[in-house]
Order: C-alpha cells, then structure tokens, then sequence
C-alpha cells in the first residue's frame, strides 16, 4: 500500500479518536511521503492518550498541510520524497504498525547510509512547522515555586547565585505558615485558571497536610511520591504543554 491509497477502512483498528481524526484529514496523509507519514501515524495511534496541547498542536499541524498549494506542499515533502525506501519496507504492514515500521526504517536508513539525509529532512520540515505554527501565549504566565526544607542540609553555600542576577534575592523572610500561604494562593490561581493538565504537583516527601485534599475544577491536584529523596518539591506550572515528534 502507497499513502495515496490510504481510505477510511485502513484505520479500523485504530482507537477511535485517533481513527476519527485520521478519516477527517485523508488528503493530507495521502500526499505526505511513506516515511513521513509513518512518523505522523504514530504520533496519531497515540492521540486518545495525548495532552489536550499535543492534540491541538497536531490538529493545526494538518490544517496548516491542508491550507498549502501543492508547489508548496511538494517542495516540503521532496527531502523526504528523494530517500528510496527497500520493497521490504514498502510492503510492510505500516498503517496498522507504525512503530514497528520506524524500527525497521531506522535499520535500514543505517545500512545504506541514508541516515543522515533523513536527519535533513526531518529538520527541515520540523523548522518549517515551528516557523508556522507560533507558539499561543499561555492564559497566565508560567509560575514554577520550590520549597526546600525539611530533610534537606545545611550548607554554606550561597543559594541561587545564578539566578540573582535575574531577579530579587529575599533574605529576611518570615518562613511561618509559608507552605500553606504558597499552598493557597496555588488554590486561588487554579480557580482563576481552570486549564486541564495546568497545574502539576511534585512532593519529595510526606505529602502536607494544607495539600491533602485540594481539589481544583473538574480534576484533583497531580501528587507524586519520591521515595528517593528527602527534599520537599513543590512545582506549579500553568503552560501549556506540547511536544515535538520523535524521529528515528
């Protein structure tokens, strides 16, 4: 089977989600080159357990294919369109398999020193789609909090040299009661912005009491237990989260 002869049928044993959306975009999976769309159907097997950011970033990453002329369209795909594939490869099951396809592919680019053409190509269009796509400003401004106490050592050294000349260095602080006021204002700010996966919760240790319990809008706070290590860790990140894809 060629991308060109990709019909509905051929998704049928994909997850739903990722079936209806690869039967909603057909012309550009049928235009793009068997190497590249490999990468793109792996990355849309998975979809039903992507971030809601990851699948809005690959929704606009086929709306921007769809929207380009065919000279452009060509031009994009002809690095990739140059590597000749193996009739092995060409046969093999990719549609239903697409990560066993890429291990074989990445063998075989190997063997006949083609690994580095593709390595050109996949930048090239990564490039391009960066450049396309702009990065949407978050609904708040990313805010990332580290609390360091308890269980932790005492050293002389001096605490974040390197980011003093960044920002403001407090060192007459009050610590009383300071977990719980960050704690709370975490509360507030979920409240004023109820993203989905926007707020993730580290703990390093015994998980505090003002934490147990905090809910936020339709979701529970993210909490991690690392028996490993006796710092506490608290992290509160409000971007938004995407991924690039994962070349051979």
């Amino acid at each position: 089977m060629t991308p060109g002869e990709l019909r509905a049928e051929s998704f049928t044993l994909y997850p739903p989600q990722a079936r209806s959306f690869a039967i909603r975009n057909p012309q550009v999976l049928q235009r793009m080159p068997l190497i590249l769309v490999s990468v793109i159907l792996r990355q849309l097997i998975q979809f039903p357990w992507c971030f809601p950011a990851e699948r809005e970033r690959l929704s606009r990453q086929f709306d921007l294919m769809s929207k380009m002329d065919n000279a452009s369209f060509d031009g994009l795909m002809s690095a990739f369109s140059t590597i000749t594939l193996s009739s092995e490869l060409r046969d093999m099951e990719w549609v239903d398999h697409p990560q066993l396809f890429r291990e074989h592919l990445t063998a075989y680019l190997w063997s006949e020193h083609q690994i580095d053409r593709y390595h050109k190509a996949a930048q090239g269009y990564q490039q391009f789609v960066e450049t396309a796509l702009k990065k949407t400003a978050p609904a708040s401004p990313r805010w990332t909090i580290v609390t360091i106490g308890q269980g932790s050592e005492q050293s002389d050294r001096q605490l974040f040299r390197k980011l003093q000349p960044h920002g403001t260095l407090f060192t007459q602080l009050d610590p009383t009661g300071g977990l719980e006021i960050l704690l709370a204002e975490v509360r507030s700010r979920a409240q004023r912005y109820p993203i989905e996966y926007g707020l993730w919760y580290i703990e390093g240790g015994a998980l505090h009491a003002a934490s147990v319990g905090a809910t936020y809008p339709d979701r529970d706070v993210l909490r991690t237990t690392c028996a490993c290590s006796k710092t506490r860790v608290l992290a509160f990140e409000s971007a938004r989260l995407w991924t690039k894809p994962q070349w051979a």
